[in-house]
């Protein structure tokens, strides 16, 4: 497994994961993780075992005919038949954990996907913050994201705090990727309209050791992907 997670900030989602995939040999390569559709309007993060999640993300969101408004609806048909192709005892070591973002008639909304074996579900999430993976990172994640008021800061500080709460889980989970080995893949949706990403981010731009300190101006590291102007 690995570490992912969504924020809340004041204009918008922050969608956040580390790029280490481990084999059960012990041996660990860099893998894509984070998908967003081909529209801009939705976006979704996952990772685990015993299930091709590139397969399923990756087509959905190269899909035209899925968009924000009925991602989930086409996410939970794409995982239904891949179970059933799969006969009707899936595979119980199946596990596969991911946040969606989705652009909907109501703004941005974030939703949280279980696989477990056949068993699957597709939930909406309330709080704001939201974090799966490795049990350990999740906790530790946790314990940080809570600490700051995550909806009252700018995308730009939200995403420096998300960064340096990623680096601090890498230090002490194994199995999670480090910053300077492997990078964090990072896309921002705002509520006007606007898309960044930065994937194989890597600049050390924020730190949590004593208190957050914003280490040094990251926005040259982000692509603007999506402009409000851009929207029909």
């Amino acid at each position: 497994m690995t570490l992912i997670a969504f924020l809340r900030c004041i204009d918008g989602c922050v969608l956040i994961s580390d790029r280490q995939a481990s084999e059960w040999s012990g041996h660990s390569q860099e893998e894509k993780k984070t998908f967003v559709s081909e529209e801009k309007d939705f976006a979704i993060a996952g990772a685990g075992s015993g299930f091709d999640v590139v397969s399923i993300f990756s087509v959905l969101t190269h899909d035209v005919t899925v968009v924000g408004s009925n991602v989930v609806a086409r996410l939970r048909q794409a995982i239904q038949d891949y179970c059933e192709r799969s006969g009707p005892y899936s595979n119980p070591d199946v596990r596969v954990e991911a946040l969606l973002i989705a652009r909907q008639t109501e703004g941005l909304v974030p939703y949280e996907v279980r696989i477990h074996g056949s068993q699957f579900y597709i939930n909406l999430i309330s709080t704001i913050y939201r974090c799966c993976g490795i049990d350990a990172a999740r906790i530790i994640a946790g314990y940080f994201l809570k600490k700051k008021k995550l909806d009252e800061l700018p995308w730009e500080e939200a995403t420096q705090y998300a960064i340096a709460t990623m680096k601090e889980v890498g230090k002490e989970v194994n199995g999670v990727g480090r910053l300077e080995e492997f990078g964090f893949d990072i896309t921002v949706m705002l509520e006007n309209g606007a898309v960044y990403e930065s994937e194989n981010y890597r600049q050390d731009s924020a730190d949590l050791q004593h208190s957050f300190r914003i280490l040094s101006n990251f926005s040259s590291e982000f692509t603007r992907t999506h402009s409000p102007t851009e929207e029909s």
